[in-house]
């Protein structure tokens, strides 16, 4: 059997285990729904094992352990919660971001070799060629269903949050540290250049999300340029993590140059 890295506490691939046992998990602040993207369960399965055992697993045996894995994530969240929580498992598609956000460039986020196992995985899931011991909800363009409730959300991509408008709350709930973060803490998860001499932050929303791309390096950044004029226009504006779009429209109606506004427009 190959060696993985998993919880202290719990028996599940480390990162997943870190909602539970991490330095900031506290299952009392749960909502009492909780949305788990599986894929961001599968990244921290395969991210358990070690990189020089990939060529020695087995692809039946990887899959059915990560299906017993999810299975044992949900029994948790019922006893540490005690039955409090609700999940909801769901597959995000991502087949037609660029409908939405046209200047997102998509990148690998498993090792190459898992991309095809995972794609596999999930084809006989939906073709009902594999049992699975728990629902999951297949998100197709449309996203999430319109809810009035407050969802605790368990996901590594960031493009989900773009749907909090769907929910009355959406908290994201991050791998490894188990640390709740609201809107507001969302734009820690861009890829915001570092300026040595002035804090900044940015709200997380569509654009800049297709500015900055996001650290988990799902997503791929624009080019230098542009990530540097935005980010003087959110110094000079003194853009917040609540900053609206309209808000920065209005920053890029100041900047000179007809072709450089008619970009950043695209990108609202």
């Amino acid at each position: 059997m190959l060696v993985r890295k998993l919880g202290k506490k719990y028996p599940l691939s480390f990162g997943t285990a870190g909602i539970f046992e991490g330095e900031y998990a506290d299952p009392s602040k749960w909502s009492n729904l909780m949305y788990v993207n599986i894929r961001t369960l599968y990244r921290n399965y395969v991210s358990s094992y070690d990189a020089k055992d990939y060529y020695k697993i087995n692809e039946e045996e990887f899959n059915q352990t990560f299906m017993d894995e999810v299975a044992e994530f949900e029994r948790l969240v019922k006893e540490v919660t005690n039955n409090r929580v609700k999940t909801i498992f769901y597959y995000p598609k991502y087949t037609n971001l660029k409908k939405t956000l046209p200047h997102l460039e998509r990148d690998q986020y498993n090792p190459s070799i898992f991309d095809d196992v995972e794609e596999n995985l999930w084809e006989d899931i939906q073709s009902n060629q594999k049992w699975v011991p728990f629902n999951i909800e297949i998100i197709d363009e449309d996203g999430f269903e319109q809810s009035f409730l407050d969802v605790t959300i368990l996901t590594s991509f960031v493009v989900d949050l773009l749907q909090s408008v769907k929910f009355n709350t959406l908290t994201l709930l991050e791998s490894y540290t188990g640390k709740l973060k609201k809107r507001q803490e969302w734009y820690t998860k861009l890829k915001l250049p570092k300026r040595k001499d002035t804090a900044y932050k940015v709200p997380f929303n569509k654009f800049t999300l297709q500015v900055y791309g996001d650290k988990s390096g799902f997503f791929k950044t624009t080019n230098k340029q542009m990530r540097d004029m935005v980010t003087n226009m959110a110094i000079d504006d003194n853009w917040l993590p609540i900053s609206t779009l309209d808000r920065i429209r209005a920053s890029i109606k100041k900047l000179k140059g007809y072709d450089i506004k008619e970009l950043l427009y695209s990108y609202l």
